[in-house]
């Protein structure tokens, strides 16, 4: 009772006050806020403060204040310098909560240092190896007979969603999902993107919380049989994963490790593979370069982990969209420290949010920064080297992404089979809509397509 109280008191205190009366911006109604902005388009929401305050400003969204901060320079002492400082646990618990519980991205401290010593194992260089062969063949069984084109259309989100879930059914489970769990992984993704957090039955957040226990129910009772007769998937191998101290992880923490990599292996990527369909429907002069050299690459002879960095101009896509589309848009933390950024003294216990969106069309690193223009990152323009924590799309610093060569990978392969069997194209005109937080287009990105 007198934690709920003490709830109570910091809820009403935060709403019916301004606690940061220092720092611009505008708070608006208790407890609404921002919400709705947020909620329909936060990167608009964003971007519209960043120009009218500057750098540091404020914003209410569900009944919490947030500061938001922008920039390279918010990213170096978050994700780096003071990153010990900024919990992120804390920080993602205000948005997805226990769906994903105790998983690497919502840890902190020796906690988070041991889940990545025992992870990192999975993602070393001969594991990465197995998972490109057995990448390329789903990517080219599904490619040939099974994406789901009709009458010359294509719903891509849908498409990509299914081509990386039997991807990571497959490699982190070694079998092909079957329709509950793979509605079940969904339910998970899509109650992460619900505003309000209750688990009340038959509402997003409730089913996915539901569908989370009947995950955890199933991986629950593999575990045994995983540690006795280990197989070649992730599952398996995060049974028997020992850091070099010596380490490995409970069940429940191989649990709740597995339900947040079924997540963040498919979705990201996902999302990332729509938007390079996206902008080379609109800009096909990069479909045809990216065309030219899978045809050139293939002919060179098979795919092989070590030629990766051969894709340039599909790495140059690639990259342009992360940073024009990133699937993570914020990054949340939660100040355990009062600290002070450009002259804004931020108390201990305050909510801070980096935007990765923001920080990707900074016109001080990127000159015309909506402009389309993979040739940002060849090795002669480079604009994203050039300043510091600039390009964030997988995180930085201690937190960043542990699966992000995967995911690059993953990417990379999936294009360059896609490029080679199909043209495709949006009506003239055509705006993709996302919808947050992570980022997906809202009708699914229709678009024609035709094999070559």
């Amino acid at each position: 009772m007198q934690h709920l109280l003490l709830n109570l008191e910091h809820s009403l205190r935060h709403n019916l006050t301004d606690p940061y009366p220092e720092i611009p911006g505008d708070l608006g109604l208790p407890y609404i806020g921002s919400t709705l902005d947020f909620a329909r388009d936060i990167n608009g929401l964003i971007v519209k403060c960043w120009k009218k305050y500057g750098d540091v400003f404020k914003i209410r969204v569900l009944g919490e204040n947030i500061i938001g901060m922008a920039g390279a320079d918010a990213n170096k002492l978050i994700l780096q310098e003071e990153q010990d400082a900024f919990l992120s646990k804390e920080g993602w618990n205000f948005i997805i909560g226990d769906l994903f519980k105790d998983a690497i991205m919502l840890s902190d401290g020796e906690q988070h240092s041991r889940y990545r010593r025992i992870m990192q194992t999975a993602f070393h260089k001969q594991p990465m190896i197995g998972y490109l062969e057995v990448i390329e063949q789903e990517v080219q069984e599904y490619l040939d007979h099974e994406i789901p084109i009709k009458k010359g259309k294509l719903i891509t989100y849908p498409a990509m969603v299914r081509l990386t879930m039997k991807i990571a059914g497959r490699l982190f489970f070694g079998v092909e999902f079957s329709e509950k769990h793979l509605d079940a992984i969904m339910e998970v993704t899509i109650a992460s993107m619900s505003p309000i957090h209750l688990d009340i039955p038959y509402t997003t957040y409730g089913k996915g919380m539901e569908a989370r226990r009947m995950l955890a129910k199933y991986y629950a009772s593999h575990i045994k049989k995983n540690r006795e007769n280990p197989g070649d998937d992730m599952f398996s191998q995060m049974c028997i994963a020992k850091s070099e101290n010596g380490e490995m992880f409970s069940d429940e923490e191989i649990i709740n490790q597995m339900i947040f990599v079924m997540m963040a292996s498919h979705d990201t990527t996902t999302s990332t593979l729509s938007s390079m369909i996206y902008e080379t429907a609109k800009h096909p002069e990069w479909q045809e370069r990216m065309r030219a050299e899978s045809r050139q690459f293939y002919a060179e002879g098979p795919l092989d982990y070590g030629r990766l960095k051969d894709f340039k101009e599909i790495g140059m896509v690639l990259n342009e969209c992360l940073r024009l589309h990133p699937a993570l848009v914020v990054l949340p933390r939660y100040a355990a420290k009062d600290f002070v950024f450009k002259g804004y003294h931020i108390p201990k216990g305050s909510r801070v949010a980096i935007s990765t969106y923001a920080t990707h069309i900074d016109p001080r690193v990127y000159p015309d920064p909506l402009r389309f223009d993979p040739l940002r990152f060849s090795d002669e323009r480079a604009e994203h080297k050039k300043t510091p924590f600039s390009f964030i799309p997988f995180g930085a610093g201690r937190h960043i992404c542990i699966g992000k060569y995967f995911a690059e990978m993953e990417a990379k392969i999936v294009m360059s089979h896609f490029v080679k069997r199909f043209k495709w194209s949006v009506p003239p005109g055509y705006q993709m809509r996302y919808a947050p937080p992570l980022n997906h287009p809202i009708d699914g990105l229709p678009i024609r397509i035709e094999r070559v």
